[in-house]
């Protein structure tokens, strides 16, 4: 694991940083982090992703709490936090993502879906207004 300490420094610290995931042990490595990175639209989806792994992890076993002399851990809290996280950073996620487009998909024209026959649409100049009654030019 290599945590900076700082979240700004790339994407992969943000996506640490957010998922509490910044201390020995570490719950997703490196690959697995950048992984998700390019799969998803941004760092608020990579990390609302890595917190529904992460919870399903937790949850997925019988073992609900574990205790071990003075120390215990509930796994069905973390499954909690990992859940309501996810449900979080996939609402951010959503409001900054961006659209992607192949490059065919940038490939068009002013009149691409001009129908063949048909008159094109009348046309006005910038700034003018058509009154109720007139017809464009």
């Amino acid at each position: 694991m290599s945590y900076s300490g700082d979240p700004s420094n790339s994407p992969k610290d943000a996506v640490r940083f957010l998922i509490g995931d910044t201390e020995a042990p570490e719950v997703f490595t490196d690959t697995e982090i950048l992984f998700m990175l390019g799969q998803e639209g941004n760092f608020w989806l990579a990390s609302a992703t890595l917190c529904e792994r992460a919870q399903a992890s937790k949850s997925g076993g019988a073992l609900i709490s574990k205790r071990v002399g003075g120390l215990s851990e509930s796994y069905s809290e973390a499954a909690t936090w990992y859940a309501t996280q996810a449900s979080y950073y996939r609402r951010r996620g959503t409001v900054h993502a961006v659209p992607t487009f192949t490059e065919e998909a940038q490939i068009f024209s002013f009149r691409q879906f001009d129908i063949p026959g048909f008159p094109n649409p009348p046309l006005r100049k910038r700034g003018s207004v058509p009154a109720v009654n007139e017809e464009l030019e």
